[in-house]
C-alpha cells in the first residue's frame, strides 16, 4: 500500500503537470517576449520611424513589378535568398527584423531597381520611382538599421532556443532573458540606444520573475 506521503507527492506532481500545461498555453498566446519588443518599437520613436521607412520601401517593391526585375536577376548570385524578405509576414517582431536586415543588405540592388524605373518609358513608373528615390535609406540610416538588427539578433536566437525547449520553465528561461540586458546596454548611441532602453524597460516590466512560481512557463514565440 502506498504511503500517504507518496500518494500526496504523486497528486501534487500531477497537479503541477496540469498547471504547467495551462501556463504554457497561456504564455504561448501572450507571446511575452514578442510583446516586449513590440512595446519597445512603439516607445522608441526614432526606431519606429526607421522600421516604417523600411516597410515603405518593401511596400513599394511589392506593388511595382518592374522594380522586382533587377532584384530577381540577382537571385542566383545570392543563393536565391535576395528577395525572400519582401514576402515576409510583418505580424511578428522577428519578421520585422528580417525585413530591416533585407532592406540594408539589398540597398544597392534597390537603387538599381529605381534607376531602371526612372529610365523606363512608362511615365507613371518614372514618377513613382522619382518620388520613392529620396525614401531610400541614407548611409547614416543604414548604419542605424544595422545597429537595430545587431541589437535584436540575440533576442531572435533566444526565441528559437527557448521556443524549441519541451518545458521552458521560468527558472531556465528567465536567466537567458535577463542575460540580454547587459548586452543591450552596450548600444550607447542613436536609435539603437533608444530601442535598448525601451526594451530593457519592457522586459523588466513583463518578466517579473520574483512574482512568478518556478513552474510558470514563458513562451518565447
Amino acid at each position: 500500500m502506498k504511503s500517504i506521503a507518496i500518494g500526496m507527492a504523486e497528486m501534487l506532481q500531477s497537479q503541477k503537470a496540469d498547471y504547467i500545461c495551462l501556463e504554457f498555453d497561456k504564455f504561448v498566446k501572450d507571446r511575452t517576449l514578442q510583446l516586449c519588443i513590440d512595446g519597445a518599437f512603439r516607445k522608441a520613436k526614432a526606431t519606429g520611424g526607421l522600421l516604417e521607412k523600411c516597410q515603405e520601401i518593401v511596400g513599394f517593391l511589392k506593388s511595382c513589378g518592374a522594380a522586382k526585375k533587377p532584384l530577381d536577376a540577382e537571385r542566383k548570385r545570392l543563393n536565391k535568398k535576395i528577395y525572400k524578405f519582401v514576402a515576409a509576414a510583418e505580424t511578428r517582431w522577428n519578421s520585422s527584423l528580417t525585413l530591416m536586415r533585407g532592406v540594408c543588405d539589398l540597398a544597392g540592388e534597390m537603387a538599381v531597381a529605381l534607376e531602371v524605373l526612372i529610365a523606363s518609358s512608362v511615365q507613371s513608373e518614372v514618377d513613382r520611382a522619382k518620388r520613392m528615390k529620396p525614401g531610400l535609406l541614407s548611409e547614416q540610416e543604414r548604419g542605424e538599421v544595422n545597429g537595430l538588427c545587431k541589437l535584436l539578433t540575440p533576442a531572435a536566437k533566444l526565441t528559437n532556443e527557448v521556443g524549441s525547449s519541451k518545458y521552458p520553465i521560468i527558472s531556465s528561461a528567465y536567466p537567458k532573458i535577463s542575460g540580454l540586458l547587459p548586452a543591450l546596454t552596450t548600444f550607447v548611441t542613436g536609435p539603437a540606444k533608444e530601442m535598448s532602453d525601451a526594451l530593457i524597460q519592457e522586459i523588466e516590466q513583463r518578466f517579473t520573475v520574483h512574482q512568478m512560481p518556478d513552474v510558470t512557463l514563458v513562451a518565447m514565440f
